[in-house]
């Protein structure tokens, strides 16, 4: 069950960011051109959409099959194709009320909550969500486990069993997550332009409806709507991995064959959209927030139109960093310090919205601005090589998020779903053919004055004076030269010595003299590339008062070095389609990099294609040691990162989890906030960033990942002769006061914050991840996070996030139980997770709790094995930590050994000490 919302993290799937280009770039690399044909031949045909069959069964059910086998996985999505633009204001929101339904279960052989759990089992849940077309569901498994997973989803999906009191404890739940996401400022401000850009039509609603619409729908209306709309030709299954498509056409003819077809068509009358001839504005008012936020754009035809292919390009150039609205925005002066470009798809519309966030003084410069920039697009805003680099990284950026076969099946059954399968064909072949020109017919076509849509959320009461004049920028027309020294061509400097150190299944581990350990996973059957670096340090080298000075040094290596500027750093990986980020985008719910993963040292990340690995390595070392941190790109960084400390307190498990880590961690360094406080990000000088990053970012620090398929040795040699010649003393040892435990009547804290829902969380310091029982502890918490995950959200129905996990740092874990709790009742709901606690000490699991639990995590491991940027990001995380690779070579071999008499020890030893904290969010 996720939350569903078009201002989602599901915009994911179609809300693709693009920049504009105003002149045409050439290029002196010898290697420089491996990559730049992409658009034409073999290239665009590997990385198009890959070869589907559709074939319609008798009842109208719709199955869509990509037959792949480099890896023994199968991904299975569904779509029930009647979303909330089906929906009338009645029954707004009961699709989604419907959703939570199915995901709770309960059918003639499997009672309620033993439907997720079996998939659980057998590999994981893909997705899960409502949204304007659609409701989605599915999970991806090892490919033995395929007949098992379909069978049960089969009968979970379309034979649920209603009962008065399962319905009404999850419409509490529901009603719970309406009253959560009605604090989000994101949340708030898309109903708001929803509603301005779509009068008439169903999107102009929250598809999760509201308190009034989800409190009066009952049981049995809600019975019949299911019935009419859980029918299979209301619903498509898209299957991709491994398996022969004749048989398994066969074997879904059988499972789905006897469910019966439901009415034709849900379509509503008179919901076509009028003319818009005049601009609409909306305003909240909210003197709790600190900065503005804004949602402005214009309404565009639905997902099958041929101009769909031309507004995803002009949205990707929007927002590239190199001649986008960043450059104009965020480069110089910066007026924001958050900016992205979406376009987004429906069956119907579509919409392109430009998301921003300012200090609220900029309000009135930015907004005039942009709307007239907006409407004022023309030919000489595209060039042909901007066009050109747009289509490849919209290419290459599909095949890096299609890695697993569970994406790949939810992300084509998406644009299947919404465009129809002619249109899917073809938008590779239209996104190739897109010209300047045709970009700006299409931008003229639907960018109008009198068209635009703006929704501000603000502590002003009304928009402010323009304070500036936003400059044109002169945007430079060629590519920086690599084949200089130390970059592509050798330093000249006596090259590093390594040796090989560690073999262990296709992973290989070399160690050079200067410090720097190298991990080469080979992975022959992928024509990507992933590095991934883990710079050791984070909070553990931080003085107290330069809080944040890691992860602000971290965010500032590509803003300049000695070879390349920061302009020069955006047209070098845009125009070689390069994906950079100073994180791992993990679950965006739990923010793990903010949380976990920057306490012990920054990590980084490129991706490109297998040919462009010499220009990803020299890149590396190029950000790793020669950074210059201009002081204009420093404090526009500064305002950024003190931007996001102003919006954590936004956020109730957020903030309450950046409470959690100062009071179990008394004077450790993992008591501070990893992003710093305003008082110590804003002392923070150029000095201080050049300093911290000369003692720290030294190569017996680093830990460089590389999955891909090259061979080894040849990437060790590379990074001998490139990279030698940068300072090699090494970075002093890392050091840690000792925690000490606070006395128990300072382990209990209340936050009386006025906020509608109440969270609590519980936990301690507890093993490191250099522990050999670390394994152990990951299947002790797999154990009672199923438990208390089930008991709280579903058996209980008080809570719609209920968490328990142990995060993995150098020194001590932290295993927190993190929960949003209702209000009424919340007394009791308190008693009882303590009293769970209490349970969970006593260290009485049965062998097939752990026995389920190992299962789950084998699967996981065997799904996460798909993603080259999972892998070298583990591969780097462990290794870097002092858990060595191996425990992720090794992990299933690690895991299957885990015993019951091991984690029940542990549980007492985790649960059963006398340290345990307690925070409490009102």
């Amino acid at each position: 069950m996720t939350e569903s919302t078009r201002s989602s993290s599901m915009q994911r799937l179609l809300l693709c960011c693009v920049a504009i280009c105003l002149s045409g770039c050439a290029t002196t690399l010898k290697h420089a051109n491996q990559f730049d044909d992409l658009t034409h031949g073999n290239a665009v045909k590997a990385l198009g959409l890959p070869d589907f069959q559709v074939h319609t069964f008798p009842n109208g059910l719709r199955l869509v099959t990509v037959e792949n086998h480099s890896h023994p996985i199968v991904g299975l999505t569904a779509y029930v194709t009647t979303g909330g633009r089906t929906e009338t204001p009645k029954y707004a929101g009961a699709l989604h009320f419907i959703e939570h339904l199915v995901f709770k279960g309960g059918s003639k052989r499997f009672k309620p909550t033993r439907f997720r759990q079996i998939i659980a089992e057998l590999g994981d849940e893909n997705g899960g969500w409502t949204w304007d077309d659609e409701i989605q569901f599915g999970f991806e498994v090892p490919r033995e486990n395929f007949p098992r997973a379909l069978d049960v989803f089969a009968e979970s999906l379309l034979e649920l069993e209603w009962n008065d009191a399962w319905f009404e404890a999850e419409r509490k739940v529901v009603l719970q997550e309406i009253e959560k996401v009605s604090e989000r400022p994101w949340h708030r401000l898309w109903d708001v332009w929803d509603a301005q850009a779509f009068k008439r039509h169903p999107y102009g609603r929250s598809v999760i409806g509201d308190a009034a619409t989800i409190k009066a729908q009952s049981m049995k209306e809600l019975h019949h709507y299911y019935s009419e709309r859980f029918t299979p030709n209301h619903l498509m299954l898209i299957v991709v991995g491994d398996f022969e498509r004749a048989q398994l056409v066969a074997d879904i003819g059988r499972r789905f064959g006897g469910y019966k077809a439901g009415p034709a068509s849900f379509e509503l009358p008179d919901v076509k959209e009028l003319p818009q001839t005049a601009v609409r504005r909306s305003r909240i008012v909210d003197a709790q927030v600190k900065n503005t936020r804004f949602l402005a754009g214009f309404r565009t035809p639905g997902a099958s139109h041929p101009d769909t292919a031309a507004l995803l390009l002009i949205a990707h150039l929007l927002s590239s960093r190199s001649d986008g609205l960043p450059a104009y925005l965020q480069r110089g002066r910066q007026w924001l310090t958050a900016l992205q470009t979406n376009y987004s798809y429906m069956v119907d519309y579509g919409h392109l919205v430009i998301e921003g966030e300012m200090p609220a003084e900029n309000e009135g410069t930015v907004l005039e601005w942009m709307a007239y920039f907006m409407t004022q697009l023309r030919v000489n805003h595209f060039s042909k090589r901007a066009v050109s680099e747009a289509a490849r990284n919209l290419l290459v950026k599909r095949a890096r998020s299609w890695a697993g076969y569970g994406k790949q099946a939810q992300e084509m059954g998406f644009m299947i779903e919404r465009m129809g399968a002619p249109a899917a064909r073809a938008l590779t072949r239209r996104i190739l053919a897109q010209t300047p020109q045709s970009l700006a017919d299409v931008a003229a076509r639907y960018f109008k004055p009198e068209r635009w849509v703006e929704s501000v959320l603000s502590p002003l009461k009304e928009r402010p004076l323009p304070n500036g004049i936003v400059e044109q920028r002169k945007v430079s027309v060629t590519l920086p030269r690599l084949d200089v020294p130390g970059l592509l061509n050798a330093s000249g400097i006596r090259p590093w010595q390594w040796r090989l150190t560690g073999s262990d299944g296709n992973v290989q581990r070399f160690d050079f003299d200067s410090g720097l350990t190298l991990l080469v996973r080979h992975t022959p059957e992928s024509p990507l590339l992933a590095a991934a670096v883990h710079i050791r340090g984070g909070q553990w080298v931080e003085l107290p008062q330069q809080a944040g000075i890691s992860v602000l040094t971290s965010k500032l290596l590509t803003a300049g070095s000695r070879h390349l500027t920061g302009s020069e750093w955006d047209r070098l990986l845009s125009r070689h389609a390069i994906s950079y980020s100073s994180k791992f985008v993990g679950s965006s719910r739990a923010n793990l990099e903010r949380n976990v993963y920057a306490r012990d040292g920054a990590n980084i990340h490129m991706e490109g294609v297998r040919d462009q690995w010499e220009m990803i390595v020299a890149l590396m070392g190029e950000l790793l040691f020669r950074p210059i941190f201009p002081l204009i790109d420093l404090n526009n960084q500064k305002n950024s990162q003190l931007a996001e400390i102003e919006t954590l307190f936004q956020s109730n498990l957020e903030y309450i989890k950046q409470e959690f880590y100062p009071l179990a961690f008394n004077g450790h360094p993992y008591g501070r906030p990893t992003i710093g406080s305003k008082d110590s990000v804003s002392g923070l000088t150029r000095d201080t960033l050049v300093a911290f990053h000369a003692r720290n970012y030294r190569p017996n620090r680093i830990v460089l990942a590389v999955s891909a398929n090259v061979e080894a040795k040849l990437v060790a040699d590379f990074i001998a002769t490139r990279w030698a010649g940068i300072n090699t003393a090494p970075s002093p040892k890392l050091t840690a006061p000792e925690l000490k435990l606070r006395p128990r009547k300072e382990r209990s804290k209340v936050l009386n914050l006025g906020r509608k829902q109440r969270c609590i969380n519980f936990g301690s310091p507890t093993l490191s991840i250099r522990d050999q029982r670390f394994p152990e502890a990951r299947v002790l918490f797999g154990v009672v996070r199923g438990l208390h995950f089930y008991k709280y959200v579903y058996k209980r129905g008080v809570s719609y996030r209920s968490w328990i996990n142990i995060w993995p740092q150098r020194g001590p874990s932290a295993w927190i139980m993190e929960n949003d709790v209702a209000t009424k009742g919340f007394k009791e709901t308190l008693k009882e997770m303590e009293k769970d606690l209490r349970q969970y000490a006593l260290g009485r699991f049965t062998t097939e709790q752990v026995i389920l639990a190992r299962k789950r995590l084998i699967n996981r491991s065997i799904l996460d094995a798909q993603s080259a940027r999972r892998m070298a990001f583990e591969l780097a995380l462990s290794e870097g930590l002092g858990a060595g690779y191996e425990r992720v070579t090794q992990r299933t071999r690690l895991l299957s050994r885990v015993t019951r008499d091991e984690v029940n020890r542990l549980a007492r030893l985790i649960f059963g000490h006398d340290g345990l904290y307690r925070l409490e969010l009102r």
